[in-house]
């Protein structure tokens, strides 16, 4: 993705389905701290020296997902991909019924394996989608199963060194899978 293409997808979001529909928003790449606190995510023509302008700051996220109509779940699979869930984004989140799931805390960088064919968080969310985080056999996957069984899949894959965060209010823990 070049920086020119995202404000037109991000705005998209609050078009795509209906107050009974889930949107998904699924990020990977690179992800940076600047030295202001804030989080980028890097798309492909991003400049470190002008991130502003060239980056997806974590304010423009925020706010496409708070125009969704319905619910919405964030996966971000960057590395200090915590930074972009603070404590902003998980009042939005509260909110709105917002989903947040993060590949890393703030000062982490999130692995790739090539053994996988992906990152280690998105190869992770991706069994817990088929099934693996069907914590309670009951055949559905929910928010909160997901997010524990991409924890500890994380965790395991990774021997504890890259530590996902996850935010799932009680008014956004919902059938995620089937």
């Amino acid at each position: 993705a070049r920086r020119a293409d995202v404000p037109a997808g991000l705005r998209w979001l609050a078009e795509a389905g209906g107050r009974d529909d889930v949107v998904m928003l699924f990020i990977a790449g690179h992800g940076v701290n600047a030295g202001n606190g804030r989080y980028y995510f890097l798309p492909h023509d991003a400049r470190h020296e002008a991130l502003a302008a060239t980056a997806v700051a974590e304010d423009d996220i925020r706010q496409a997902l708070r125009g969704v109509p319905g619910r919405a779940i964030l996966f971000i699979d960057t590395c200090h991909a915590g930074n972009a869930f603070n404590a902003r984004l998980v009042k939005d989140a509260a909110d709105a019924s917002i989903v947040v799931m993060a590949a890393t805390d703030a000062d982490t960088l999130a692995e790739e394996r090539s053994n996988l064919g992906h990152g280690v968080f998105t190869y992770a969310m991706l069994q817990g989608l088929e099934g693996g985080a069907d914590l309670i056999a009951d055949g559905r996957v929910h928010t909160r199963e997901l997010a524990a069984f991409v924890e500890a899949e994380v965790a395991r894959l990774t021997a504890n060194k890259q530590k996902p965060e996850a935010y799932v209010s009680s008014l956004a823990d919902f059938v995620v899978a089937k």
